[in-house]
């Protein structure tokens, strides 16, 4: 989502620093414009760091368990429980859940 924001910020902010040559009184539209693509850029670079984040957390599975009790009856439960990730701080969990 940021990405299309931070791409619009860009190309507002080229606009009004390099293609506007009006001039609007106690308005800089240059400074303005150099503001926005500042910002469109750290937009796109915090959208990448987000999506790099979220790829490393450990998210949710999703399980559907069915099961058929003895008179005929099915059963479905869904779950969501967070993805165990293992990493250094996999140490101070018990070993069980390490393992």
């Amino acid at each position: 989502m940021y990405i299309g924001l931070g791409i619009f910020l860009l190309v507002v902010g080229a606009i009004l620093s390099f293609a506007v040559r009006d001039s609007i009184s106690a308005v800089d539209l240059t400074m303005i414009g150099y503001i926005c693509m500042g910002a469109g850029a750290l937009a796109i670079v915090l959208s990448f760091l987000a999506q790099a984040g979220s790829r490393r957390a450990g998210g949710y599975n999703a399980t559907r368990v069915t099961s058929t009790d003895p008179n005929g009856h099915h059963h479905r439960r869904n779950s969501r429980r967070p993805r165990l990730t293992y990493s250094a701080s996999c140490t101070r969990l018990s070993p069980a859940v390490c393992a």
